[in-house]
C-alpha cells in the first residue's frame, strides 16, 4: 500500500483544521476557518474565553504553509494577523498583532515542533492574567499536542 504519512504532514493537517481547535488551542470559544487562497494559505476567525469582567479577545490570522529548500525535511508555516478582515463584535477585544511561525521536522525517528509566536492581546488587562493566558498559550498549545501525539513528538 501507500507508504504512511509523515508525522509532521499529519500534525500539519491537524493544526489547520478548525474543527480541532478547542482541543488544542487554550481557552477557545469559537474558531472557523475563512476563505483562504489555497489549502497551504488559509485564513481564520479564533475567538478567546476570558474570565468576567475581562472581555473576551479574538483574532484573525493567515497560516501559510511552505517548505524551506534548504531544509527540504521541514514544513514551515508562518502565521500572519490580519485584524481589519473582518468587522469587530460588540463586547469582544480585537487583538492588535499576532505573528509567528511553526516549524515541524523530523529527527531521529521523532517530529519535533518548534513556534514562535508573537500575540498583542489588545486593551487593558491584568498582568497577572495576560501572562498566565496570553503569554503562557503557546507552551499551552504545544504541550497539548504533544499529549494528543505523544507516541511521534
Amino acid at each position: 500500500g501507500p507508504a504512511p504519512q509523515p508525522l509532521a504532514a499529519i500534525l500539519l493537517d491537524y493544526v489547520r483544521d478548525a474543527s480541532h481547535f478547542d482541543d488544542w488551542i487554550p481557552d477557545t470559544v469559537e474558531a472557523r476557518a475563512l476563505d483562504g487562497p489555497s489549502a497551504d494559505d488559509r485564513i481564520y476567525y479564533v475567538r478567546s474565553g476570558l474570565p468576567w469582567p475581562v472581555k473576551d479577545r479574538d483574532m484573525i490570522y493567515r497560516l501559510r504553509a511552505s517548505s524551506d529548500p534548504a531544509h527540504p525535511e521541514q514544513i514551515v508555516v508562518s502565521m500572519e494577523g490580519m485584524p481589519d478582515l473582518l468587522p469587530q463584535k460588540d463586547g469582544v477585544v480585537r487583538m492588535a498583532a499576532v505573528s509567528g511561525q511553526w516549524r515541524f521536522f523530523e529527527r531521529r525517528g521523532r517530529t519535533e515542533i518548534v513556534l514562535q509566536m508573537h500575540l498583542d492581546p489588545g486593551g487593558a488587562l491584568p498582568a497577572a492574567l495576560a501572562r498566565r493566558r496570553i503569554v503562557g498559550t503557546p507552551s499551552r498549545m504545544l504541550e497539548n499536542l504533544a499529549v494528543r501525539f505523544e507516541s511521534g513528538c
